[in-house]
């Protein structure tokens, strides 16, 4: 019996194991997730745009350099799965989005609702009215070109 596990442990180091670390290519990040091909409109707005400015704002879209120990910095993070993320490094709001046209229907973790239309895009820019309530914001954002496919890979 001894001879047998012995014999065991023998076949089993002999296995080809595999304990190097992954190799990356001279211009690529480890954990860089790279921006999906665009072919759709949907595909350009799945990524993080940091607001650069609002006419109307809400206190969630002004970059405050702090408040009670908060910083601000605002944006929104469109992912492939229709999940998004307003303000991810202050006020965070979780939701979920339809892109119909033009138009983005949202709906918060917290119940409450808001509109989103795509006034203008060009590049990396784009312009959004968001409605919500009685209250309409208009916000120019600028891509970050920073893709996460779903909420489970945010880093926020």
């Amino acid at each position: 019996m001894r001879n047998q596990f012995l014999f065991f442990l023998f076949f089993i180091a002999l296995l080809p194991v595999d304990c190097t670390m992954p190799q990356q290519h001279k211009d690529e990040k480890i954990g860089e997730t790279k921006m999906p091909e665009r072919k759709d409109p949907f595909h350009e707005l799945c990524q993080y745009w940091e607001v650069t400015d609002a006419d109307n704002p809400t206190f969630r879209d002004i970059y405050d350099q702090q408040t009670e120990g908060i910083y601000n910095y605002p944006g929104i993070i469109f992912m492939t799965d229709s999940t998004f993320l307003e303000n991810p490094r202050a006020a965070m709001r979780y939701g979920r989005f339809i892109l119909k046209g033009k138009t983005i229907n949202a709906q918060f973790d917290d119940g409450k609702k808001a509109v989103y239309t795509i006034l203008n895009i060009q590049g990396n820019i784009m312009t959004l009215r968001r409605v919500e309530k009685d209250h309409s914001t208009t916000l120019h954002v600028k891509g970050e070109q920073t893709f996460w496919p779903d909420a489970a890979l945010n880093p926020f």
